[in-house]
């Protein structure tokens, strides 16, 4: 037993002397610094691999909106054309109770039921077919203009032929109805680096003055539809790293509907890019529309001067008659 104990000491005592002699040090500075480096570039790896989802998930949902506005306008015309042809057959329908009056007089003359039937008779409110338009007197087979559901229809009346014939009513299409014009063409002349509407300095045209430069919005006067378009040019300085942007996003009352991005990669000086954007919106009275920039890396801002490098325009398309002034 004395003689194993007297093995196990010596043994004891290089496994201590292993053991202290094979502790690490403390990492040097330079260690750290490459460490920091390594977490740096995974670091922005990582987010470069986020902000390209967030950007494919964010044309996802732009393609999307688009759709459904497709959808959402298909489904109004098909509305409209329902809705005209319900006024057609109203219309049709109060000339056959009328008939029984018309042919009560026949023996009066040998012209009897003509006559009655050209003699002009009131309707309640605005002529909305060919039907109304006989009852209140005219009788020349050719073009009018009716009132549709949400615009001015233009149709060919056959008087000559009896109101439930399918001649006598031919629609031909919308006439181009505005109770006020309303487009505007607006411009700056310096950059710009800030959140929030984007104000203009030179006005092109405005004509209904509805856009206001200093605040940068857009008043829409009339329900309806509105085209707007815009372009720039972003600036990038020099940058080391892997990727700078700039996005514009128009807004409809405060609700991105739409953006322009403007990127370059690994620009080793400074560098310019073009954006642009371009909607057709369905805008109610008062509703109001604007330009902002919605995110950008560090030092980026859209560029201008006195050659006017920024455009936004806007008009209205299509005014709904439907809604009162």
């Amino acid at each position: 037993m004395a003689r194993s104990y007297s093995i196990l000491i010596p043994i004891g005592i290089l496994v201590l002397a292993w053991s202290t002699s094979s502790t690490p040090t403390a990492p040097s500075l330079e260690d750290q610094l490459q460490q920091l480096r390594k977490d740096f570039v995974q670091f922005k790896e990582v987010t470069n691999e986020k902000e390209a989802t967030f950007e494919a998930e964010l044309i996802e949902l732009k393609t999307k909106d688009q759709q459904n506005s497709k959808i959402r306008e298909l489904l109004a015309n098909k509305i409209n054309e329902l809705e005209e042809k319900v006024a057609g057959l109203e219309a049709q329908l109060y000339q056959k109770i009328q008939q029984p009056v018309a042919t009560s007089f026949v023996g009066a003359s040998p012209n009897g039921v003509n006559e009655l039937k050209h003699q002009p008779r009131s309707i309640n409110g605005m002529p909305s077919s060919c039907g109304d338009l006989q009852m209140i007197g005219h009788t020349w087979n050719g073009l009018y203009s009716v009132m549709g559901l949400r615009a001015v229809a233009t149709v060919y009346c056959d008087f000559n032929k009896p109101l439930g014939d399918p001649g006598f009513e031919t629609r031909i299409g919308y006439t181009d109805t505005k109770s006020v014009p309303t487009y505007f063409y607006v411009q700056r002349e310096s950059r710009y680096i800030y959140s929030g509407p984007m104000p203009f300095q030179i006005e092109q045209l405005n004509v209904g003055g509805f856009m206001d430069l200093p605040s940068g919005k857009f008043t829409a006067s009339r329900p309806g539809t509105y085209f707007f378009s815009f372009t720039g040019v972003a600036a990038f300085p020099t940058s080391t790293t892997p990727k700078s942007y700039l996005v514009v996003s128009l807004s409809l009352n405060g609700v991105s509907v739409g953006i322009g991005e403007a990127n370059v990669s690994n620009n080793a000086e400074d560098e310019y890019a073009q954006l642009s954007l371009q909607a057709t919106l369905h805008m109610n009275a008062g509703d109001q529309v604007w330009l902002e920039i919605l995110y950008a890396s560090g030092g980026a801002y859209l560029h201008d001067d006195t050659r006017h490098y920024t455009h936004f325009n806007g008009w209205l398309l299509e005014e709904d008659i439907s809604q009162p002034m």
